[in-house]
């Protein structure tokens, strides 16, 4: 009985186009993450949810509102499961979501433009920093997900300089693509 509960919810979430466009806009708004792992992290939730609750919501049809407050707790939590878990993706495309996008390139090649300026940042940009930068940068900061505090507190150095590092770098990022446009556009 409740397999087939499931697959209902399943079924009404992935034949619901407002589901997946609020997902898509709660997550380029908030966390500039991809809604499909969004989407991919509710069907976990679902699966955990009990026989009851999911009676409850086919019951009382509020199966898209449920979807919908569960895409505002994770993705404006910092604290969430899903925030969590993609935490260093959000700290890394974060170099490239305030971009000004070059007027030539359609809308429908935003995401296509910006993942492209990601690859070019790890296969050319990132081998020739400098060792400090690379580590604080990407070893503590986007693999290891540590705060700025903790970062500072791990190796000893004030929090204004790791700060710094870290803005620093971004903005290096953001030079580096600007600088790159030309290559990114005839790549897309």
């Amino acid at each position: 009985m409740n397999k087939t509960k499931r697959d209902r919810v399943y079924k009404f979430i992935s034949n619901d186009t407002q589901i997946l466009e609020a997902a898509t806009n709660i997550c380029h708004r908030y966390c500039h993450l991809d809604p499909n792992d969004l989407i991919q992290e509710l069907y976990l939730h679902i699966d955990q949810l009990g026989d009851d609750k999911l009676s409850d919501m086919i019951e009382n049809d509020y199966i898209k509102w449920y979807c919908l407050k569960f895409f505002s707790i994770q993705t404006m939590s910092y604290r969430s499961p899903f925030i969590y878990k993609y935490q260093s993706k959000a700290k890394y495309t974060d170099c490239v979501e305030d971009l000004e996008i070059p007027d030539q390139i359609p809308n429908n090649e935003y995401d296509t433009y910006k993942l492209f300026s990601l690859k070019l940042i790890t296969e050319e940009y990132k081998p020739k920093m400098h060792w400090y930068d690379r580590f604080i940068f990407f070893d503590l900061y986007i693999q290891e997900k540590l705060s700025i505090d903790k970062i500072s507190k791990k190796l000893d150095i004030p929090n204004s300089s790791i700060k710094s590092t870290i803005r620093k770098i971004k903005d290096d990022i953001k030079l580096f693509i600007i600088n790159n446009n030309k290559r990114i556009i005839d790549n897309i």
